[in-house]
Order: structure tokens, then C-alpha cells, then sequence
């Protein structure tokens, strides 16, 4: 997304080239496992998730991905989480839960 904001497209193909070039191709599978293939996935899973699910839960799916990928370090990389990450997850969990909550209430209301 930065480098889009911040150069042409040219250039970062023309930057990407250059470090392809630079180390002598070994350089490819690390571009196309972090930015294409990784992106590509999960674009392509989002969009038939809301094939298949309706749109309103894939958002609320989609909003646990940052607390989702912040827990997974912790578990599998050992990694230490902020306080604004502890937060954020809160905040995130909360939302979710009281979406819920309010979900069910209304459709109670209406079947009563």
C-alpha cells in the first residue's frame, strides 16, 4: 500500500527488477511468497467468503484478523505483545461480542 502511495507503479516493478537482478534471482520467491501470493490468497478467499456467507460476517471475521495474526506470534513466535496490541485485541473482541449481543436481541424482539 506505502509504496503505491509513494512511487509508480513503474518504478516499484522497475525497483523489484532491479533487486531481482541484484541477487541474481534469489530474490523472487521472497517477492512473490510476502506480496503476491499471500495477497493474492487472501483476496481470493475473502471475495468467496462473501460468495458463500453474507457480507456482514465476513467483515466481522475480517476485523479479527489483526488480533488473530498478533495472537499466532505470541503462540508460535514467542513474541511479546504492547500494550496497544492487548488493547486493540480488547477493543476488537468487545466489538464482535456486542454485535453479537445485539444481533440476537433484535431478533428476538422481532420473533416476539
Amino acid at each position: 500500500m506505502i509504496i503505491g502511495a509513494v512511487s509508480s507503479p513503474l518504478a516499484a516493478v522497475a525497483n523489484a527488477v532491479d533487486v531481482v537482478i541484484a541477487t541474481n534471482g534469489m530474490a523472487i520467491g521472497p517477492i512473490l511468497g510476502f506480496g503476491l501470493i499471500s495477497t493474492m490468497t487472501a483476496y481470493y478467499f475473502y471475495m468467496h467468503a462473501l460468495n458463500i456467507i453474507d457480507a456482514t460476517y465476513v467483515q466481522i471475521c475480517y476485523t479479527l484478523d489483526p488480533a488473530v495474526s498478533c495472537l499466532l506470534g505470541l503462540i508460535i513466535f514467542g513474541q511479546i505483545l504492547t500494550w496497544g496490541q492487548i488493547a486493540g485485541i480488547v477493543i476488537v473482541l468487545a466489538t464482535v461480542i456486542w454485535i453479537q449481543i445485539a444481533e440476537r436481541r433484535q431478533a428476538k424482539a422481532e420473533n416476539s
